[in-house]
């Protein structure tokens, strides 16, 4: 029988791997529709971009919170939670890289938010370049138009 942390690391990682090819492919899709389009992004494909960027980030977040359900993290009073809705928490505040300081990982867990950090930080950093330069090409579309 498979121990219940193996299932939920491969559900994370699998989860995680699918999050960055979507959003390969989108990134892939966006740079064929400017080539198609001559340079040109419509509000729709924006939006389109964007909504996207928010179901990623939130599949990226949740993929990791399971993880913490196995390892536990540990509260501002030194015990060991191991509850939904602090894991998420947990995972949002580290994917993001605040660090509040009232939770942090235990040792077995420790690897783990090194990792969700580090993919927070490229996700996070590709999410706002590409989107910056959607943006530029949208405004150079309109300032074309106004002229």
């Amino acid at each position: 029988m498979t121990p219940p942390f193996t299932i939920g690391l491969f559900w994370a990682l699998s989860a995680m791997i699918t999050c960055f090819l979507i959003f390969i492919w989108l990134v892939f899709f966006l740079s064929r529709r400017l080539k198609s389009r001559a340079g040109a992004v419509s509000y729709g494909d924006a939006i389109l971009y964007i909504l996207m960027l928010f179901v990623l980030l939130g599949g990226l977040i949740t993929a990791f919170g399971p993880l913490y359900q196995r390892t536990g993290i540990i509260n501002s009073e030194g015990s060991v939670v191991k509850d939904h809705d602090s894991c998420l928490y947990f995972s949002a505040v580290t994917f993001t890289t605040l660090g509040y300081g009232d939770f942090r990982p235990t040792e077995q867990g420790r690897g783990i938010a090194a990792a969700e950090a580090i993919v927070g930080y490229i996700f996070l950093g590709l999410a706002i370049g590409t989107t910056l330069y959607l943006l530029g090409t949208i405004s150079e579309k309109h300032a074309k138009k106004t002229e």
